[in-house]
Parts: structure tokens; C-alpha cells; sequence
């Protein structure tokens, strides 16, 4: 979606945040999206399935820190309850087409839900140490 059209997808876009936000509590806020969506800084790709919303995925393209490489990476994934697997493997069908055109040798992604590991390998993970 062009940042001309976020206004007239972000019901959807903000309904699927919530279901996001509700699941895995995450560090953004959905006004964090909106600007990143708005400003072009992250790309948001919605998925329907005859008239019907299915799955959406907010894409950014960071640069590797060493490599300086710029993958694509899947910021925010979210699948309604009533999507399919159908629907969800096309969704990732499509990024892979950006990724390509975008020159991006992979996709990487970063969740605290233990589903991903089904679907993709687990390269590294993040751990936090508390200090107090």
C-alpha cells in the first residue's frame, strides 16, 4: 500500500494492530506504524481473499550492521482468525516478489511466539538480563 492510501486501509490496518498488540505485547505503539507507514520508512502489505481480509504484514528493509546488506524483514505479521494457511502462504508469496524486486537476498523476522519456528528456521535469538 502507497502512504496516499493509509487513511483508507487503516481501519483494517489498526483493527489487525490490536489483534497484534493483544497477542504479544510488543514495544511499538500503533501510532509508531502509522508514521513509519506514512513517512514510506515501512511498506504494508494486506492480503484478501475474495472481498475478505485475511492477513497483513507491515515490511521494513534495514540494512545488515556489518554487511551493510538490506534485507526485507517482517515487522508485524498478523492473520485473522478466519485466514488460512492458503491465505497466509500467499501473503508470503507476494513479499517474496518485493523482496526480489527490492534486491533483498532474504527475509528475516523477529516474534516472541514459539509458532514462527514451525514455519522458518531460527537463526539467533535475543535474551534479556534483568538488572534490577
Amino acid at each position: 500500500m502507497k502512504p496516499a492510501e493509509l487513511r483508507a486501509h487503516w481501519p483494517v490496518v489498526s483493527t489487525a494492530l490490536d489483534s497484534v498488540i493483544e497477542a504479544t505485547s510488543p514495544d511499538w505503539i500503533k501510532e509508531d506504524v502509522y508514521l513509519q507507514l506514512a513517512t514510506s520508512s515501512a511498506i504494508a502489505h494486506l492480503v484478501y481473499e475474495l472481498g475478505q481480509y485475511r492477513s497483513l504484514f507491515i515490511l521494513t528493509q534495514p540494512a545488515e550492521e556489518f554487511s551493510k546488506e538490506r534485507c526485507l524483514h517482517i515487522w508485524i505479521a498478523e492473520n485473522a482468525l478466519s485466514g488460512t494457511d492458503e491465505s497466509f502462504d500467499y501473503g508470503l508469496s507476494a513479499i517474496k516478489q518485493i523482496a526480489q524486486q527490492l534486491g533483498a537476498p532474504k527475509l528475516t523476522l523477529e516474534s516472541p511466539r514459539k509458532g514462527w519456528t514451525k514455519r522458518f528456521k531460527l537463526v539467533s535469538a535475543t535474551y534479556e538480563v534483568p538488572l534490577a
